[in-house]
């Protein structure tokens, strides 16, 4: 018997605080996304990138 099948949905809804993933949250995403058959993890590995893609878009640029 293979891995669970675990749906998208399931992948996109790690626990966030205050609409922010925490150190947490992405662990257990990163959990989910491995436990998943190539051929969908592939899609949600690109679903997390893109997520935290406009994450960091959204973010202040720092005074360095």
């Amino acid at each position: 018997m293979g891995a669970p099948r675990i749906s998208q949905a399931a992948v996109g809804s790690a626990a966030t605080y205050r609409g922010r993933m925490t150190d947490d949250s992405l662990v257990d995403r990163l959990g989910l996304i491995e436990k998943q058959p190539l051929a969908e993890r592939t899609e949600a590995y690109q679903s997390l990138h893109d997520e935290l893609a406009r994450t960091l878009e959204r973010a202040p640029e720092s005074e360095a």
